[in-house]
C-alpha cells in the first residue's frame, strides 16, 4: 500500500516539475526544484508513519470495543434478570456503552432517572462483568453495570452558593469540603465522594478553582483559599493513590 501512494505521489510530483520546467528552465531553478523534491519527500514520509501509528491506535480501540460488546447485548435477559451496560465519561456524562457517538446530544439527560441511577450506584459484585464494568445500579429486576473514563462519580458544577457539587448531569449533590480537595500527578482535580471514596471534578470546574490553590516547590497544592479562608488541604486522596509522592 506504501509503495502504491509513492507511485502516485512521484507520478504527480514530476508532472508538476515537467510542466513547471517548460517556463523555467534556469538552472537555479532546477536547484530549488531539487530541494523542494526533498522536502516533499520527507514530510510524505512523515505523513505516512503518522498514519499508520493513528490507524494503529485506532484498531486497537476497536478491537477492545469490539471484544467488551462481544460480553454482551443490551436489554439481554439472564433468568428474569435483565442486563443494561453504560459508560460515564471525564465529564460526568452518561451513556450506553456500545453508542458509538458519545457526545452531548446521545448522553441521558432525564433527571428522574439519573438521580435513581447514582442512589443505587455500588461496587459490582455479582459475579458478573466485574473485570470491564467495576460498578452495578440497580433496579428491581433490572443491573445496570457501569464503567468509567475515570471515576464514576463526576462533580459537575459548584451549586448552592459554593456549598455543594453537582453530580454528574443529574440534581444531586455533595457538601463541598475545601480541605478536601487534592490534584493528582494526572492533572486532574478530586474530591471526596458519597460513592467509592473520591470523584473527579470536570475539568471546566477545576480550571475555575484552580487560581485559588496555593502550591508547594514542586507545584503541587497544599492550601486552598475560599471566601475569605484559607483551608489547608489534607491530601488525603493523593496519600491513597499516590503515597510515593507525598
Amino acid at each position: 500500500m506504501r509503495r502504491n501512494f509513492y507511485s502516485r505521489a512521484n507520478a504527480l510530483y514530476y508532472s508538476f516539475v515537467a510542466h513547471w520546467c517548460r517556463f523555467t528552465p534556469a538552472a537555479e531553478d532546477v536547484l530549488c526544484l531539487d530541494l523542494s523534491f526533498s522536502l516533499f519527500c520527507f514530510f510524505t514520509e512523515f505523513w505516512v508513519v503518522l498514519s499508520l501509528v493513528k490507524g494503529a491506535r485506532s484498531k486497537d480501540m476497536l478491537l477492545t470495543s469490539c471484544r467488551r460488546n462481544a460480553l454482551y447485548k443490551q436489554g439481554q435477559y439472564v433468568g428474569k434478570i435483565r442486563e443494561y451496560f453504560y459508560f460515564i465519561n471525564h465529564e460526568g456524562m452518561l451513556f450506553l456503552d456500545d453508542s458509538r457517538a458519545k457526545n452531548f446530544t446521545s448522553a441521558y439527560k432525564d433527571v428522574d432517572f439519573l438521580n435513581f441511577f447514582y442512589k443505587q450506584l455500588r461496587i459490582n459484585t455479582t459475579g458478573r462483568f466485574a473485570d470491564s464494568f467495576p460498578y452495578i445500579s440497580l433496579c428491581g429486576r433490572e443491573r445496570n453495570y457501569l464503567r468509567c473514563d475515570d471515576r464514576p462519580i463526576v462533580f459537575t458544577e459548584m451549586e448552592d452558593d459554593g456549598k455543594a457539587l453537582r453530580i454528574g448531569q443529574s440534581t444531586r449533590k455533595y457538601p463541598f469540603e475545601p480541605t478536601s480537595l487534592s490534584m493528582l500527578s494526572n492533572g486532574r482535580l478530586y474530591h471526596k465522594s458519597p460513592f467509592c471514596e473520591y470523584g473527579l471534578i470536570m475539568s471546566k470546574t477545576a480550571d475555575k478553582l484552580f487560581p485559588l490553590f496555593i502550591f508547594d516547590d514542586h507545584g503541587y497544592p497544599v492550601s486552598f483559599r475560599w471566601k475569605g479562608e484559607t483551608y489547608p488541604l489534607t491530601n488525603e486522596i493523593r496519600k491513597l493513590i499516590e503515597p510515593k509522592n507525598i
